[in-house]
């Protein structure tokens, strides 16, 4: 299905040559060198961009200072292999109360989903973590699949 929609043709026609994939490649060995240098604790929340200045990988005169194109890597470069650590801890908790909680209610069966679908995303891109309505979009999932549906009444009246 990917293949033969409009996304799909796109990339069938993507070349590795391409500025686009050149760019992307040069931010993710910037992103490397800049782990090996802080692996314990990063380089800092939100420091990925001056680092990445100070780096002498050299970036062509159109190519802009940008976050490198995955979460997974920008967040391991900005907290270390400790926030790494405490993210994937986060993340497998989230899941084993999605995963408990799903036969007690459909609506969390939703919730995985598009946690699951944001997850993907956050592999090829970094506006979960860079972007204000990236980082409401992440935070609300997060947030209501720590919430517990009440359908109960009585449980409402206590709650109330």
């Amino acid at each position: 299905v990917l293949l033969i929609s409009p996304g799909g043709t796109r990339l069938l026609q993507t070349r590795l040559t391409e500025e686009s994939v050149i760019q992307r490649e040069v931010l993710f060995n910037a992103a490397i060198q800049l782990f090996n240098n802080n692996s314990i604790f990063g380089v800092g929340l939100g420091n990925f961009l001056p680092m990445l200045a100070q780096t002498k990988i050299s970036l062509s005169p159109t190519e802009y200072l940008q976050p490198v194109h995955t979460i997974y890597l920008l967040l391991t470069v900005e907290t270390g292999l400790i926030g790494l650590c405490f993210f994937l801890w986060f993340l497998s908790k989230t899941y084993r109360r999605l995963i408990f909680l799903l036969p007690k209610d459909s609506f969390y069966l939703s919730l995985l989903v598009v946690l699951s679908a944001l997850l993907v995303i956050g592999i090829f891109d970094h506006y979960l973590l860079t972007l204000q309505q990236g980082q409401l979009l992440f935070s609300v999932i997060i947030g209501l699949c720590w919430t517990m549906i009440v359908k109960n009444k009585k449980h409402t009246k206590i709650l109330h």
